[in-house]
């Protein structure tokens, strides 16, 4: 989902609504507690030309060949929006 979507689908609903996340626990939520831009790592799909996100980018992904090797095997990197709960 990109962040014109979300938009658009956000506006669908009452501006004064709370924002959930689903929690680790069993039928509990929490409220965001930051959305920020992050780095991302995109892994090929072998049976299609899309890409399936993998993981955030970490600072120690950064250091050495780590990501080379990643884009050199298929990998894709790009940026995204995360909400953390």
């Amino acid at each position: 989902m990109k962040v014109k979507e979300l938009i658009a689908k956000l506006q669908e609903f009452d501006g004064e609504l709370e924002i959930l996340i689903n929690s680790y626990e069993e039928g509990g939520c929490e409220t965001p507690s930051s959305i920020k831009e992050i780095g991302i790592m995109l892994d090929s799909s072998n049976e299609s030309d899309s890409y399936l996100i993998h993981w955030e980018i970490q600072d120690w992904m950064t250091e050495g060949d780590y990501l080379h090797e990643f884009i050199e095997e298929g990998g894709k990197v790009s940026t995204g929006v995360i909400i953390r709960r």
